[in-house]
């Protein structure tokens, strides 16, 4: 099995601690976004060295029904502030719950009850994807908005597996109906994916566990076919393997993209319920740490599914495989390929959204060259059209390690692209306009490895966040030799001029990492 190294980026100059300076590129159409930053939040007391990296933001309601942003570092925290203006809004500290390993899942959540959310997140990375000897590591999340843990449960491989019983689970956890009720789905850094029931943490009968051959870092995605009684859901994930042989099932080193029936493997332990594979690795590809991306855009209104490949952690320019890392396939619900296109280096997660103002999705995707070449500027954004793959833009950016996320930021009725950077040269924060494909506002002084997020906010505009890291001066909580260290950051910025109203156009948005707040991955949601 593969349990790889996770690295913080670090390939960026020194920066101090503050708000990030508003930029906006004088090129491109006339109707450019303008920001504003309304908040920014230096989190060094709390992870210095150990900094907001691949954890995305996303919206919940608080206590007392405030709106607030959630977020996880690789300290081990999850913070939570008020989305109006960046404050705690569970006590004192921005920290609602702390773990002994990091959160780099992205949370996701729900409201069960009463007037604020339930958190889903869970807990651990490739750096301690498994130990064997310490059963509280690892695992699957539930806390009331205030930070009150509701159930924790972790990780189980399946049996044989006793080096390692209890793997961590860095993919964002989804929530969507598999039995009926609100569950909660999530794969982990070892063989199992697992699902439990939302309010209890109790397990969901045919994912106890689900036998996925290697370690998965891919958030899954639902889609739902059928309506009424004939309605059936399905779960589409990526994922890697090792060559061999499980319950029945062949493997061979290499990458998947799932489709899996919504009942699982029914109860009965094993790989069960798989309504089909496609292997990245047999064509071409490598494993698949992408999350899929799901939505009625191919021909004829046909349900579709977009997902990037991803990269193999090790050290070295080439990496283990043969098979390329710079790949976006598209796939119908039988995992036949529709269209695949070549990108300039190793694709992230994609997602759909209304780039042209015609009606016609788009396929949007960023790159890096973090992985492979070491370097954060290189890496780009792409649109194809999601039906035909026809490309439409690409634009350098720099490294985006996240996936983008899409609004119609001008009312023009068309989606303006969002994306977070690792290359302050070109901007933590960039705004690209859907249909030129130019960078029109950029947002410096940070560095992001995820996706930001796009809300409604209070007064009526427009709000985007970022949450990232910068350097700066934090004494003894650094390990580093001159003092100077990551610290995470987290920024609220207002679109001046917009209006959220145009957020509700759901060909036009797609407002965080895996679409919405159940991080479903689908445009329907």
């Amino acid at each position: 099995m593969a349990y790889l190294s996770t690295r913080l980026i670090i390939g960026i100059a020194a920066l101090s601690v503050g708000l990030a300076p508003v930029a906006a590129d004088a090129s491109g159409p006339s109707a450019n976004p303008t920001l504003s930053t309304s908040w920014g939040v230096a989190l060094g007391i709390y992870d210095a060295g150990h900094p907001i990296a691949q954890s995305s933001p996303v919206e919940v309601t608080g206590p007392n029904g405030v709106t607030a942003v959630v977020v996880g570092d690789r300290a081990g925290n999850l913070y939570e502030l008020g989305l109006s203006n960046g404050n705690p809004v569970a006590g004192s500290s921005p920290v609602i719950y702390h773990s002994s390993i990091p959160i780099d899942s992205t949370p996701s959540s729900w409201r069960l009850t009463g007037t604020s959310s339930t958190i889903f997140v869970g807990l651990g990375n490739r750096a301690v994807a498994c130990r064997a000897s310490d059963g509280t590591l690892g695992g699957y999340l539930a806390l009331s908005a205030g930070g009150q843990k509701k159930w924790l449960q972790r990780a189980n491989n399946p049996a044989a597996v006793t080096s390692c019983p209890h793997p961590g689970v860095m993919a964002g956890l989804t929530l969507g109906r598999l039995d009926g009720s609100l569950d909660v789905l999530g794969s982990s850094l070892s063989q199992s994916e697992m699902a439990f029931h939302a309010s209890s943490g109790t397990s969901v009968k045919g994912w106890n566990p689900w036998f996925q051959a290697d370690s998965s870092e891919s958030t899954a995605a639902l889609a739902t076919l059928g309506v009424g009684k004939t309605a059936k859901t399905y779960v589409i994930e990526g994922g890697d393997s090792t060559a061999g042989s499980g319950y029945g099932r062949s493997y061979q080193d290499g990458g998947h993209i799932r489709v899996i029936s919504a009942a699982g493997n029914k109860g009965v332990e094993g790989s069960g319920g798989q309504v089909c594979s496609f292997d990245t690795a047999r064509n071409g590809g490598q494993i698949v740490q992408s999350s899929p991306a799901v939505g009625p855009f191919l021909a004829g209104g046909q349900e579709g599914i977009a997902s990037g490949v991803g990269y193999y952690g090790r050290p070295g320019p080439q990496g283990p495989y043969n098979g390329a890392a710079n790949v976006v396939y598209v796939l119908n619900m039988k995992c036949q390929v529709q269209w695949s296109q070549r990108t300039d280096f190793e694709t992230s997660s994609p997602i759909v959204a209304d780039v042209t103002g015609t009606g016609h999705m788009a396929v949007v995707i960023g790159t890096q060259n973090v992985s492979k070449g070491g370097s954060v500027s290189g890496g780009s954004v792409y649109a194809f059209d999601a039906a035909t793959g026809h490309l439409l833009w690409h634009v350098a950016t720099g490294a985006v390690l996240g996936s983008p996320v899409a609004a119609d930021l001008t009312g023009t009725g068309h989606a303006d692209i969002v994306v977070a950077t690792t290359d302050t040269a070109r901007g933590g924060l960039q705004i690209i306009d859907g249909i030129s494909g130019q960078v029109v506002t950029r947002a410096t002084g940070f560095s992001a490895q995820n996706a930001p997020l796009i809300s409604a906010d209070a007064n009526g505009r427009i709000g985007i966040t970022a949450a990232g890291y910068n350097t700066g001066s934090w004494g003894s909580a650094c390990k580093t030799a001159n003092g100077r260290c990551f610290a995470g950051v987290i920024y609220h910025y207002q679109v001046l001029g917009s209006s959220s109203l145009w957020l509700s156009n759901k060909a036009t948005s797609w407002l965080q990492f895996h679409h919405d707040q159940a991080l479903t991955g689908n445009t329907q949601t």
